[in-house]
């Protein structure tokens, strides 16, 4: 005898939202950390709790929690007795923030007192478009703020890191959505126009493939910082650029931060590049200049992370400042990706897997979908060639922070890059010196 059972059908939800990018956005604070300054951050509109109360978030790329704005109001006693709510102003509803509670019953919000962070958190539910989202936990800011942040960091890119605390294995904001059974992955997509760097989209656990042209290609994230037991930035290798005139390898990972308006280079590949567009130093107005014809020049910069090449106009690479032309990208101390390149590639980040799938954007593509369910990881899309490495060698200027650093660097210099030194020759040199120095002392 044979039975035949009807599974159910589990369907889950790609949840998209377009976000706007605001620019020069200031007094943002998290937390009791104090005050925050921010060049730019990209932001949403949802809303929240049993009454649907419109809120704005900035998704915040250097956390993986989120952060409510709250405005707590103190207890005063009844004047006539308990209870008696015509002469008691804890029982008033409270509707000063983008939120609203009644003292005393508590019925659209839940929060609880988190003794290792030292906090209360505030668990209610975020409405995206048409999908609810119930049990979202939010830490509460305290400085009248009106916009809150969702946590897209990772796990080990958090608040743990201002209280020393050393699991730092919190989920952000779109691991909670797996978890729950939103969506079918953890693995958050973004669309960010190439054509209008102010306009993006982010897609929540599925990939449009009607928004860049070609193939998307896998990375595994890497870690720059051997003395970091899990990276604390969404960063894959990139090998080499390229443009007209010449070609400059040098393996070396990049942070990926869509946030950030201009890109951070290593060094190395500044130089490489100013002195390929002829730029020169202004120290009058603090930046690197160029020629003019760069603003309309049709020509590329080419970015190569494996067999993956990113193209990127020059004119991304420059802007117009006091009648002047001054590149966009600057050297820093840890190399990041900012939005002059990223706007031009489709980005798909898989938080559960530490993976990172890239492609070439199409320009204007707002209005066109193709959505694609992101079935657990990015295993389906192809591998990028030299792609395997997941530890590069470390960065001598952050090394310099510290001198307990540097004697780590040098023990771990050589051989850190899977059989290939990402810094070599003078570099290793410097750090076997500046140990020597140290250890004399």
């Amino acid at each position: 005898m044979f039975y035949a059972f009807i599974l159910p059908l589990v369907v889950y939800a790609i949840i998209t939202c377009n976000a706007h990018l605001e620019t020069d956005v200031t007094g943002l604070s998290k937390r009791d950390v104090g005050s925050m300054t921010f060049l730019s951050r990209w932001k949403a509109d949802f809303q929240i709790g049993s009454e649907k109360d419109d809120i704005s978030f900035y998704f915040d790329f250097d956390d993986s929690w989120n952060y409510l704005p709250v405005n707590f109001v103190g207890c005063n006693t009844s004047v006539s007795g308990t209870n008696e709510f015509s002469n008691s102003t804890t029982n008033a509803t409270k509707n000063t923030c983008v939120f609203s509670t009644n003292f005393g019953d508590l019925t659209n919000l839940k929060s609880r007192y988190n003794s290792t962070l030292q906090t209360t958190i505030l668990t209610d539910k975020l409405i995206i478009g048409d999908y609810q989202v119930d049990g979202v936990d939010f830490v509460p800011l305290e400085y009248n703020d009106t916009i809150g942040f969702l946590g897209l960091g990772l796990p080990y890119q958090s608040i743990d890191d201002y209280y020393n605390i050393s699991d730092g294995s919190h989920k952000n904001f779109v691991q909670q959505l797996h978890q729950t059974g939103v969506i079918d992955s953890s693995i958050l997509s973004l669309w960010l126009n190439p054509g209008n760097k102010s306009e993006g989209q982010f897609a929540f656990g599925g990939i449009d493939e009607a928004k860049y042209n070609g193939s998307l290609f896998r990375f595994p994230m890497v870690n720059s910082f051997a003395y970091l037991e899990h990276s604390k930035f969404l960063e894959i290798k990139m090998d080499s650029l390229l443009t007209s005139t010449m070609s400059f390898t040098q393996p070396v990972g990049m942070s990926l931060n869509p946030s950030a308006l201009s890109t951070w280079f290593p060094q190395s590949y500044f130089e490489a590049l100013v002195n390929a567009l002829g730029g020169k130093y202004d120290e009058k107005h603090g930046g690197t200049s160029v020629h003019k014809k760069y603003l309309t020049l049709n020509e590329v910069v080419t970015f190569k992370f494996g067999n993956f090449n990113l193209s990127v106009p020059i004119s991304s690479l420059v802007e117009e400042r006091l009648g002047k032309v001054y590149t966009t990208f600057v050297a820093g101390n840890i190399a990041t990706l900012g939005l002059d390149i990223l706007q031009h590639a489709y980005i798909a980040i898989d938080y559960d897997n530490n993976e990172v799938a890239l492609g070439q954007s199409k320009a204007n593509a707002l209005d066109s979908e193709k959505f694609v369910n992101a079935t657990s990881n990015l295993s389906s899309i192809l591998l990028a060639s030299g792609a395997s490495e997941t530890s590069l060698a470390i960065e001598m200027q952050l090394a310099l922070q510290s001198p307990a650093l540097i004697l780590f660097a040098s023990q771990r210099s050589y051989g850190s890059l899977s059989g290939n030194a990402a810094y070599t020759g003078p570099l290793m040199g410097l750090f076997g010196l500046i140990a020597g120095v140290l250890m004399a002392v």
